[in-house]
């Protein structure tokens, strides 16, 4: 069909060289009437000839300057044409990106060629625009994927929009929990605790699920290295038909456009549906990793993290003391006040625990109503006031079940890593050291922390 399709340029050349004849052929009668010339002068076939053959050359001389001009632009088109079929393949196909494709013609002329040299950058504009939008959309994709922890997931999505949509300086997401109270869970720069009216705002685009932008240039800034003020702050809700997820605060240079708003709507669609699924993760996690009774780290997950802390400690030549505590007479408490008992005084002082210790720290309950904690970084003499500092916190502390006060200490034993020794960063060896100084510990009378006699 292509090829069967006439050539216009040719067309235009036949037409240029037939209207050169055909003025050739008036012409003589024209400078009888209009210029009065003798028509026995110019009515012969010498100057018919000599006029045609003028038309022929005037119609070719049209020719070349429309080559050089108006087809010379054409060409430009084409070849612009050509790139543009060129890059969407490559791009449909994965070996190009979209920002590598440079299809944009200059616009200079004011006229129909100028107008239609504008209405062709539209037309890239908008095609690169699409195509920008599923190759970002592709990238978030790949971001959600490797995004399945809740904290990393947040992190990654906020980072994504920041780097992804053009005037975005900062972004945060206010996550909205269960009691109906704002958190900031994830965030590209920091930002000042939110404002109460600032929590209003969140509260109003959550409910209403409409997008709000503020133009109060001196509510918020944002700190990072350096310090920016935004010229405008969107809020973007995300919810879904059953589910308030929260809201997306992005921090803008300057107003957002209607496509990147749209693309902001679209990430946020699909975190949507990636959020659950984290959230999902989370709990199946917490359930895997997290002692149901005390709610801190069971035996398995935590001896996991513990052999990390091990490993890496040994690579940076740092100590690591490891402590194991016992309730002291547990059993005769479940026989005197029952096993309910038993249970609320392991949740009381695992709670207790867990609040005296450092984020560093790794507390697990490792059977029964014995408990590990690995403190990584710490030298055997820190290791034993901390321990003496919980254990008199414990013996101090007032258990109070059905109105009865029950009294309650702990033993401890603690091992510790030598600074480097391989053999010593070895797990087994560790808990086999703590194990024995508990059992001394016990021996000597029972509330109070004992050392392992090797470890200097």
């Amino acid at each position: 069909m292509k090829r069967n399709a006439p050539s216009i340029v040719k067309k235009s050349r036949v037409y240029m060289l037939l209207m050169g004849v055909i003025v050739g052929i008036i012409f003589p009668f024209f400078t009888v009437i209009v210029l009065n010339l003798n028509p026995k002068d110019v009515l012969n076939t010498k100057f018919f000839v000599s006029c045609i053959i003028a038309g022929i050359l005037v119609g070719l001389l049209s020719s070349v300057i429309t080559s050089i001009t108006i087809l010379n632009k054409l060409t430009t088109f084409h070849e612009a044409l050509v790139d543009v079929v060129k890059n969407i393949k490559a791009h449909k196909q994965g070996m190009r990106k979209v920002e590598e494709c440079d299809c944009f013609v200059l616009r200079d002329t004011s006229d129909i060629i100028g107008d239609i040299q504008e209405k062709y950058n539209e037309l890239v504009e908008t095609i690169r625009n699409s195509f920008l939008q599923h190759q970002h959309m592709d990238q978030f994709f790949t971001v959600l994927n490797h995004s399945i922890e809740f904290r990393n997931l947040n992190k990654n999505v906020v980072k994504f929009i920041t780097e992804t949509v053009q005037p975005v300086l900062a972004a945060e997401i206010y996550c909205f929990n269960e009691h109906n109270k704002f958190l900031k869970c994830g965030a590209v720069f920091a930002h000042n605790a939110p404002t109460e009216q600032f929590k209003d705002f969140l509260q109003d685009v959550l409910e209403s699920r409409e997008v709000m932008e503020l133009e109060e240039k001196n509510l918020f800034f944002i700190e990072g290295l350096f310090s920016v003020r935004p010229n405008s702050v969107a809020l973007f809700p995300i919810a879904n038909d059953t589910n308030k997820v929260g809201v997306l605060a992005v921090y803008l240079s300057r107003k957002l456009m209607d496509d990147e708003r749209g693309m902001i709507g679209k990430l946020l669609n699909q975190y949507t549906l990636a959020y659950q699924s984290s959230l999902s993760f989370n709990r199946v996690q917490d359930m895997a990793s997290i002692d149901e009774l005390t709610r801190i780290n069971n035996r398995r997950n935590g001896i996991a993290l513990t052999e990390d802390v091990l490993e890496k400690a040994y690579e940076d030549r740092e100590p690591v003391s490891l402590l194991i505590m016992d309730i002291d007479h547990f059993k005769q408490v479940n026989d005197t006040y029952g096993h309910q008992a038993g249970d609320m005084i392991l949740r009381v002082l695992s709670e207790k625990i867990k609040n005296m210790i450092r984020g560093t720290d790794i507390f697990l309950r490792y059977g029964g109503e014995e408990f590990l904690i690995v403190m990584p970084g710490t030298h055997i003499d820190d290791s034993y006031k901390r321990s003496e500092i919980i254990r008199k916190a414990v013996e101090e502390s007032e258990f109070l079940w059905n109105n009865n006060s029950i009294q309650v200490t702990i033993s401890l034993g603690l091992s510790c890593t030598e600074i480097g020794t391989q053999n010593n960063y070895d797990l087994d060896t560790l808990l086999t050291q703590a194990d024995e100084a508990l059992y001394l510990a016990k021996e000597q009378g029972r509330n109070r922390s004992v050392l392992y006699m090797k470890c200097e």
